[in-house]
């Protein structure tokens, strides 16, 4: 599925401060209702509230991606700290992330590449991948290599300093309301290494170290960087 990345800092805070109210009277609702019910059906009741808002959860967080989905993909590592039902929803944040139109993210490359763009043959519309921050296509090069483009979602840069300084008190207020797990040590971390993932060329480089750390290792491929078709977002 395909969406446009909402990218307005006033309307990301109106997304966030809408599922903050949705599962906020969710979670009061289930509260009171269980003052009337059996332990056994208590148990049940809570359980189907906490998967049906760790949905909601899911899907406005993997539309919005930038902090929000990150938040989202970090929490779902931490199995042991979150109610099971809740980790196995926001796990799908790993993988299963809704994707960003082709046209938009095929701009961004011949945008980068300019008329190095002229190299690749066939760029494949239908993402191999889709993340937090950017998303992958399988692609063909004229001279035959078969490639993958990993493509920054348009305006993620800015979108992520945005929601840095607007969207923390909303977000550790959502899942609040699903764990007890105190988020702040994942904002710091999350606020470190975000500027770090932004920067593609970084990364390339990064890549390329490693491969020449482990070219004698017969085990492992560490993929090659194709650096005339790379930029700083692509």
């Amino acid at each position: 599925m395909s969406d446009d990345l909402d990218t307005g800092s006033f309307s990301r805070m109106m997304k966030l401060g809408s599922l903050a109210s949705r599962v906020g009277l969710s979670v009061a609702g289930t509260a009171i209702g269980n003052t009337f019910r059996s332990v056994d059906l208590r148990d049940a009741r809570k359980t189907r509230s906490q998967v049906r808002n760790a949905l909601r959860v899911a899907e406005t967080l993997g539309h919005m991606k930038g902090v929000p989905m990150k938040i989202g993909q970090m929490l779902s590592l931490h199995e042991n700290l979150l109610p099971p039902e809740v980790a196995r929803v926001l796990s799908s944040l790993q993988q299963n992330a809704p994707s960003v139109s082709f046209a938009r993210m095929e701009a961004i490359v011949r945008a980068e590449t300019g008329e190095r763009f002229a190299q690749v043959a066939q760029l494949d519309p239908q993402p191999w991948a889709a993340a937090s921050i950017g998303q992958i296509h399988r692609a063909r090069l004229q001279d035959g290599r078969e490639v993958v483009f990993k493509i920054q979602y348009p305006g993620i840069d800015r979108v992520i300093e945005a929601d840095m300084r607007n969207l923390r008190g909303t977000l550790k207020f959502v899942f609040s309301l699903l764990t007890e797990m105190d988020t702040g040590p994942l904002w710091e971390e999350l606020n470190e290494r975000l500027l770090e993932e932004l920067d593609y060329e970084r990364e390339a480089a990064n890549l390329q170290r490693a491969a020449a750390l482990l070219q004698d290792e017969p085990h492992l491929c560490v993929p090659t960087v194709v650096p005339e078709l790379s930029s700083r977002h692509v």
